[in-house]
């Protein structure tokens, strides 16, 4: 039996980087939770999905000083530990607390918060484990889109420029985690001695990446770049 077969000369244009999901080359087996900030929740695969009463618009999550906004995420410390932020933020004189698990609650502090300070400054403190006793980096982190990484281990903190390179870092002879509390961002809740500087900023979140390696600079390169395409999609460039 012959079978009839029609040949149509027509040409399909797509765009296949529209069907695969811009997201992938962010999921490794070290990534603890990947917020991409149009909801809350966690594209792991880990279901580490966050909490919080806030909104969002086109470009992330709408971040305002109050409790409604304060994101609190289920996300423990590790040995080795890398994040990912990615946001914008009003350069004002406020001083507001980005990423925090902090607990300063007794004699021996635990934890680290990035915090942003006056103007476009902020700066990230590590707990060595003793009262008021911190490593701490100046870093950039307001005034417009800005993505860095943040990566620490028992020895280093450092933060990595979008560019790649090491903008600034310091040696800790000393480093207390925090096993008890996941990381609060934009501000700290009521109740939590998350040290003295508890309230949210003004801006978006665009994206938030917490992983559990200390981070090879052409490897937070390449994920500051994804993250950076993602948030060029939404119609915002980050340089």
């Amino acid at each position: 039996m012959n079978s009839l077969r029609t040949i149509y000369d027509v040409t399909f244009n797509l765009d296949y980087t529209n069907i695969i999901d811009p997201r992938i080359p962010l999921i490794t087996d070290t990534l603890l939770a990947g917020y991409d900030c149009l909801s809350n929740r966690d594209f792991s695969g880990r279901g580490n999905h966050f909490t919080w009463n806030g909104g969002y618009n086109a470009q992330g999550a709408i971040l305002l000083n109050d409790a409604d906004h304060i994101i609190q995420t289920p996300v423990i410390e590790r040995d080795e530990m890398t994040v990912i932020g990615c946001w914008n933020l009003a350069a004002n004189a406020n001083n507001a607390s980005l990423v925090n698990n902090l607990d300063t609650s007794s004699a021996s502090y635990r934890g680290g918060r990035i915090s942003k300070l006056s103007g476009g400054n902020g700066q990230f403190d590590i707990a060595t484990g003793n009262a008021g006793s911190l490593n701490s980096i100046s870093t950039g982190v307001a005034g417009g889109w800005t993505v860095r990484a943040w990566s620490w281990n028992s020895t280093t903190l450092r933060e990595i420029l979008h560019s790649g390179s090491v903008g600034s870092s310091v040696n800790m002879s000393a480093r207390a985690k925090n096993v008890s509390r996941g990381y609060s961002v934009n501000g700290v809740p009521a109740g939590v001695s998350g040290g003295s500087i508890s309230a949210g900023a003004q801006g978006t979140l665009g994206f938030l990446l917490f992983y559990n390696e200390f981070m090879d600079l052409a490897v937070a390169k390449s994920r500051m770049d994804t993250v950076a395409t993602i948030i060029g999609g939404r119609g915002q460039f980050v340089p």
